[in-house]
């Protein structure tokens, strides 16, 4: 038996010529995908977010950037009350093709937070901060998308060095003259403008959020964060104002509280908000059908507005948990009650 036969019944040229093919593909197959293997890392690189803290007339100002240096540049301006973690998840989907930018605003984010008589906090001195960034990271020309509160910020990058900016992409953003008017006169770096709203009597109501001892009363456990600004913004008694004159005017009251129980404590996740607020005790009451403790607690309304609240006629609602309308039924009794137009006021009232 010709054993060596049977193991090869093909010559050995006709058997390199039937493999080599394979051997080639093979190859071809590996070369692919140490090819495909690089051109991935690289890839990933680029759009690989970094984070970086830099010292911008003596403020540490902190940014997120991403993709190929040599790319289009794309500034992203958060809002308020927010930060350029906003832009998380978008950075990478864009970082492909641009070299993304985005800074947090000094005492926004994870950049410093000087003293009010040391840094001005306007969005003239926000504009600043922020083309002094982009000058120092080498940026001639970007592309600017704005939100919200970096609106004001990027159209005064815009209007300022006009020839630099190569698009302009606006989120919900506002824009107004930089002068606006209040009650008591003109004022250039005012950053709410007047409504331009006419008050009816019989659709308008008064909504106060918070009016409670933690936001507004020294022996409140917000105070050492609030106090100087509700003190210098005569905040307590603005919003007394209010009150008397929506008495006298017979425009309704509605009161958004925030209150935390027993069962809030217990929750799974909290934001950042959530977990300052709750370690301090704030807004604490002992339970929804209980009293006990209420009364001068910091949950308790502030001792001036008692008279307001307890006249029998301000409606109270449920109460609300940090910002958004997930747990109260404000909306729900402002529409019953017919009303379309709404005065906002409280110490958090653009959050709460």
């Amino acid at each position: 038996m010709n054993i060596q036969g049977r193991l090869h019944p093909y010559p050995q040229t006709t058997l390199r010529r039937r493999i080599m093919p394979f051997v080639l593909l093979g190859l071809m197959l590996l070369t692919t995908e140490v090819s495909v293997s690089a051109q991935t890392t690289e890839q990933l690189n680029s759009t690989r977010v970094t984070y970086h803290t830099v010292k911008i007339d003596g403020v540490d100002v902190f940014y997120r950037e991403a993709g190929p240096k040599d790319a289009p540049v794309l500034l992203l301006l958060h809002g308020f009350p927010t930060s350029s973690h906003m832009f998380r998840n978008l950075i990478p989907q864009l970082a492909d093709k641009y070299r993304v930018i985005a800074p947090d605003y000094p005492g926004f984010g994870q950049s410093g937070m000087p003293d009010r008589s040391k840094f001005a906090y306007t969005f003239d001195n926000y504009a600043q901060v922020v083309d002094k960034l982009i000058r120092q990271l080498g940026v001639n020309r970007y592309a600017l998308y704005v939100m919200d509160y970096g609106a004001p910020v990027g159209f005064r990058l815009a209007s300022k060095n006009p020839e630099r900016v190569t698009a302009l992409i606006v989120q919900n953003g506002n824009a107004y003259n930089e002068t606006v008017h209040y009650i008591g006169g003109p004022r250039a770096d005012a950053p709410i403008p007047r409504p331009g709203m006419t008050l009816r009597k019989g659709q308008v109501a008064v909504v106060v959020t918070d009016p409670q001892n933690d936001f507004l009363s020294p022996k409140g456990v917000a105070w050492g964060v609030v106090g100087q600004s509700v003190t210098e913004n005569k905040t307590v008694e603005n919003i007394e104002s209010l009150f008397k004159a929506a008495k006298k005017a017979d425009v309704p009251v509605f009161i958004s509280p925030h209150y935390y129980y027993q069962h809030d404590q217990q929750w799974k996740f909290e934001g950042a908000l959530e977990t300052l607020m709750h370690s301090i005790r704030m807004f604490d009451r002992k339970g929804a059908l209980t009293a006990e403790g209420f009364t001068e607690s910091g949950a308790d309304w502030l001792e001036q507005y008692k008279p307001y609240i307890n006249d029998g006629k301000t409606a109270v609602t449920s109460p609300h948990k940090v910002f958004g309308p997930e747990s109260n039924d404000l909306v729900l009794q402002l529409r019953k009650a017919g009303i379309s137009q709404v005065v906002l006021a409280g110490m958090s009232a653009n959050l709460c």
